[in-house]
């Protein structure tokens, strides 16, 4: 289990680097020569590999700090490419570490008993820590090539903008999921080398797997286990559906997990309110103050409480001008990754935008 620690460390300490004048006062310093620019690349990906290693089986809160203090721990670099590549970085974490401390104080946590909102609040912010980790991860090469370039050219900020982005062949910029998607590719949860089929109707294992990933990606070594009698080890979500079943976010057809037979149907497509409950339980999202009603949403239907609480999150937001949400009907691909992104955002309703 994803056991947290206490968060209010990590944001202090991270507030006081922050507004320090000199904590991140970089002042070039060229390199001495070649042996020491491969030397300074080298060490940075040792130490990246021994982060994957150490987050692998931690609890949330604490893989977050790790890799908070990594992220530190590059910025502190002085040499000129560093300097360079640091911009986009520093303002990425700047950004991650507003983003907690509002979400910390907002209307989604308030109220909840104490450990609980560490839980949420760190989920949310693991969101952010995993994307930082993968822009870390393509630090060395970028270095890399800043350091030998003699001309010393600008580089490229670390954090790519959302145009320079490269979106799945089947996904152009003008739909109304290509930001999410754009941002999920950026943070390497979706891959761009792929056609997205944003109209098929989204699975139960194409949910699975990215909320599995957005919630720091499997932590738990499986062993060959095999919960479901409808998901082999050879199934392709296999090892994120095992990892979702251990943390009780899916427990199979009639709460069946422990026993035999057991199917969690991987394949099958899922409606919007069995996406939104598996979500709630996944990222212990609570019921804000306000949200809008649909009148397709019946007063003591399963799935009732839960759509409410999506919907004061803006994560599901109801067809425009029609006053529905269609509960009960599947979703697609591009819809699911919309919603995904909706968590990550942190909107609580009526300020879905």
């Amino acid at each position: 289990m994803r056991k947290l620690l206490s968060i209010f460390a990590i944001t202090i300490a991270a507030l006081h680097l922050f507004s320090s004048q000199t904590a991140f006062a970089l002042y070039p310093e060229p390199f001495s020569d070649e042996w020491e620019l491969d030397r300074k690349v080298d060490d940075l990906n040792s130490k990246l590999d021994d982060l994957k290693q150490q987050i692998q089986y931690a609890p949330k809160a604490q893989a977050n700090q790790m890799i908070w203090q990594m992220g530190l721990s590059v910025l502190s670099e002085k040499s000129p490419c560093a300097s360079k590549l640091n911009e986009g970085l520093r303002a990425f974490m700047q950004k991650s570490l507003e983003e907690k401390k509002q979400f910390y104080f907002s209307s989604e946590v308030i109220g909840l008993p104490f450990s609980m909102q560490q839980n949420v609040v760190e989920s949310r912010f693991g969101v952010r820590m995993t994307m930082l980790q993968n822009l870390l991860a393509l630090r060395p090469q970028a270095l890399s090539e800043c350091i030998r370039d003699s001309s010393a050219q600008p580089v490229a900020p670390t954090i790519p903008t959302r145009q320079a982005v490269r979106l799945p062949d089947d996904v152009s910029r003008d739909t109304w999921y290509s930001e999410a998607v754009s941002e999920f590719v950026q943070a390497n949860f979706i891959s761009n080398n792929e056609p997205f089929r944003p109209s098929d109707l989204a699975t139960r294992a194409d949910l699975v797997s990215l909320v599995v990933k957005l919630n720091g990606g499997v932590l738990t070594n499986h062993d060959g286990a095999q919960t479901f009698d409808d998901v082999p080890t050879s199934h392709p979500a296999w090892e994120d559906i095992e990892e979702a079943a251990a943390e009780k976010w899916l427990s199979g057809s009639g709460n069946c997990y422990g026993r035999h037979p057991c199917y969690a149907h991987p394949d099958d497509p899922l409606n919007r309110a069995e996406a939104a409950a598996f979500m709630q339980r996944a990222f212990g999202l609570k019921v804000g103050s306000d949200a809008p009603t649909f009148t397709d949403v019946k007063a003591g239907a399963w799935y009732a409480d839960i759509v409410r609480t999506a919907a004061s999150l803006c994560i599901l937001q109801g067809d425009q001008g029609a006053g529905t949400v269609r509960p009960s009907g599947n979703m697609n691909r591009g819809e699911m990754v919309v919603m995904l992104w909706r968590v990550d955002k942190g909107l609580i309703y009526p300020n879905c935008k």
